[in-house]
């Protein structure tokens, strides 16, 4: 478990102010790709190709342990948002990393009992969904939990902010993501 197995990359996930650094280990991102190599080895697997599929099935694996192991703050009993370059651990826990971390089947047992109770209950101290893009990912969580009246009442509270200020398409952000702190200025996008 070396933390050179861990991939060094960025894309987005969310415009709420957890650290998404240009470079240094993004944890979502991580996440998501065990997840893709998890699909590919059911690729692979349909297509009749066991040797592809057990590579891709060992590289899930791998890099699930590495994010296990180097990955889990276990004084704030969650996952971190990242690594910087310099090799700091990120300030910041979010939603959205735990919400990866759940979807894409990285914690077993009691991690994964916390995961589930953030999911259903965000700790205020996380940062929070803030967009709607990041709310499909949280939807899919609650879907997945069980929590369909969860995901009911935040469609209702956040959608609802929208619909109250007249627009007529769905908002790039919320506008307590934290974007600005203008309050004319009510998301990055009115149309996105």
């Amino acid at each position: 478990n070396r933390s050179s197995d861990l991939l060094q990359f960025r894309i987005l996930l969310d415009w709420a102010p957890f650290e998404q650094p240009r470079s240094g280990i993004v944890t979502p991102q991580n996440m998501f790709l065990v997840k893709a190599f998890r699909d590919a080895a059911d690729i692979a697997s349909i297509a009749g190709d066991d040797k592809h599929s057990d590579r891709y099935n060992s590289a899930a694996a791998a890099l699930k342990a590495c994010i296990n192991t180097l990955l889990w703050d276990t004084d704030r009993l969650a996952y971190l948002d990242c690594i910087h370059a310099d090799g700091q651990p990120s300030a910041t826990i979010s939603m959205q990393t735990q919400i990866t971390a759940y979807l894409c089947d990285i914690a077993n047992g009691e991690r994964q009992q916390r995961i589930e109770r953030y999911i259903a209950d965000p700790p205020a101290s996380f940062i929070q969904v803030g967009s709607p893009f990041m709310s499909f990912f949280y939807y899919e969580a609650l879907v997945k939990l069980g929590r369909v009246d969860l995901l009911l009442t935040d469609m209702r509270n956040h959608y609802g902010i929208m619909i109250e200020n007249d627009a007529t398409a769905c908002w790039e952000m919320y506008p307590w993501s934290g974007y600005t702190q203008d309050p004319r200025v009510l998301t990055r996008s009115h149309c996105h």
